[in-house]
């Protein structure tokens, strides 16, 4: 028999392990200024972790269920959990200075504009909190099952410049109904629902000029519409499992599936197409991450160590950082 040539893949060196969690994390963020890397678990805790010295800085504990997501919003940490609860937390002390009650149901999604946080829900409803005083500002409850991805677009409808700047912005909520709504934050009633997709809308982005809706479902494909009308534009199909993350760098989107494999689309016309771009890196539930060669599709590194899957990533500074189902 032949001999098989080896694959030589691009060397990554692991920098530090921070392995402090009894639970797998489901969510992590960096703050504003890179200075500290968040974590959430299903521990019940988060913990707040030094970048420049890779040492535990606070552990802040206070939910009674697994920590579901995580916003840092300047010198705050915001966090929702499975007891329907948000808590907010200040990120040198530790020191929860805000509670927030409300929901009935699992926290599925937290955002931070301006001084008001939004939070989304397995009870169906897209709540708006006053960052300060932890008050309630508004209820939006037109879906009929569980509310997952949001985002933030600007209120075009608004031409006064002494507008409440509340009102100058509209979210778009994606949810298990099959739709996503464009919401009006005036009169809290949703002014354009988007629909086509046959299953849940798990995620969803919007373009750099806040004119298009991209959609990722679970019914694997992924499909783009005009914000402000509702017009249906493209349906990107060539995943053959759902669709579970969203990226969009210039025109290009990338999207992540359960089909264990990501996708480049060219933004516009919904081709798979290759960027200009060099590398990808993707986290997978096969306990790894890999780098990925846009232009052949090769894998360039396979990043080992953890023992479960990995949920996520961020990057920084060229410095990849992973958090995985098995608590580090």
């Amino acid at each position: 028999m032949g001999n098989k040539g080896s694959t030589k893949y691009r060397k990554y060196k692991s920098l530090d392990v921070f392995d402090a969690h009894n639970g797998g994390i489901n969510a992590m963020e960096l703050n504003y200024n890179h200075k500290y890397l968040v974590t959430a678990s299903e521990d019940l805790s988060v913990r707040v972790w030094s970048t420049l010295t890779s040492g535990l800085h606070l552990i802040l504990e206070g939910h009674q269920h697994y920590i579901s997501s995580i916003c840092v919003h300047g010198d705050y940490i915001i966090t929702g959990s499975a007891d329907s609860i948000i808590h907010k937390w200040n990120i040198d002390t530790g020191e929860c200075v805000s509670t927030y009650s409300g929901h009935i149901a699992l926290i599925n999604e937290i955002i931070c504009w301006n001084n008001w946080i939004f939070s989304t829900s397995y009870d169906s409803t897209i709540r708006c909190w006053h960052f300060t005083d932890a008050t309630c500002e508004l209820v939006l409850q037109e879906h009929t099952r569980s509310v997952g991805p949001i985002t933030i677009v600007p209120n075009i409808l608004i031409k006064s410049s002494n507008a409440n700047p509340l009102a100058t912005r509209m979210i778009i909520t994606g949810s298990a109904d099959k739709t996503a709504k464009l919401w009006d934050l005036q009169t809290t009633k949703a002014i354009v629902t988007y629909k086509g997709h046959k299953s849940e809308i798990v995620c969803l982005t919007v373009d750099h000029h806040n004119k298009y809706l991209y959609t990722g479902s679970s019914d694997a494909t992924l499909r783009s519409w005009e914000i402000y009308t509702g017009q249906a534009i493209t349906v990107f199909r060539g995943h053959v499992a759902s669709i579970t993350c969203i990226k969009m760098i210039n025109n290009f989107l990338f999207t992540g599936s359960a089909d264990h494999t990501t996708r480049c689309w060219l933004s516009n016309n919904g081709t798979c197409h290759k960027p200009y771009f060099r590398i990808v890196f993707t986290g997978s539930g096969d306990n790894t991450i890999r780098a990925y060669d846009i232009d052949s599709g090769r894998v360039m590194g396979i990043l080992k160590g953890h023992l479960y899957a990995v949920n996520c990533i961020k990057i920084d500074n060229n410095i990849l950082y992973s958090a995985s189902e098995d608590g580090c």
